[in-house]
């Protein structure tokens, strides 16, 4: 991809970030990608399984995650914590030395979203989902431009970043 065929991102407000993000509710995560090979980022597949044109090739992926993209993606940049029944199963400082993934972060497959919600202080966000358990996503991002996390649903991509601002960007794919 060419750097004039990168998708713009356009600031966006505060209505459209919450009709993007409750997207969400209702659909089951199926995939969950941190660890190993991913760096300390984590993408939590979420809704359909869209067929990919071909399929990926990397080792550290299931089979449905080199077949299928999701219909709609949490990418995780910033610190978050899993918890399950008020009690903290997991977080971003947990990765093992070798790069693996909280096993607790597994616990999300399976799993509903049930609500969606985003404080307007950083754009934090909570997942509550079936099984007691809750994500939350924290704008770490400071007053830098760094991207904290973004909501891949059909159509767009919506994005946190620093100092809490808010952009949309087209998306081609699922």
């Amino acid at each position: 991809m060419t750097k004039h065929s990168l998708p713009v991102k356009s600031p966006t407000d505060e209505s459209t970030f919450r009709r993007h993000i409750d997207r969400l509710v209702g659909k089951p995560c199926w995939s969950v990608v941190a660890g190993a090979s991913t760096g300390s980022t984590v993408a939590i597949d979420i809704g359909d399984r869209v067929p990919r044109d071909a399929p990926l090739t990397n080792a550290h992926l299931s089979e449905d995650q080199k077949r299928y993209e999701a219909e709609c993606i949490v990418f995780v940049e910033c610190a978050w914590r899993l918890d399950r029944d008020g009690l903290i199963a997991c977080g971003w400082q947990d990765f093992a030395e070798s790069g693996d993934m909280p096993p607790r972060l597994r616990d999300l497959i399976g799993q509903e979203v049930e609500t969606v919600e985003a404080n307007r202080s950083g754009w934090d966000l909570i997942l509550k989902l079936s099984g007691g358990l809750t994500l939350r996503l924290f704008n770490d991002a400071g007053v830098r431009g760094d991207d904290a996390y973004s909501v891949f649903v059909p159509g767009s991509i919506v994005t946190v970043s620093g100092n809490g601002r808010l952009t949309i960007e087209s998306r081609t794919s699922a």
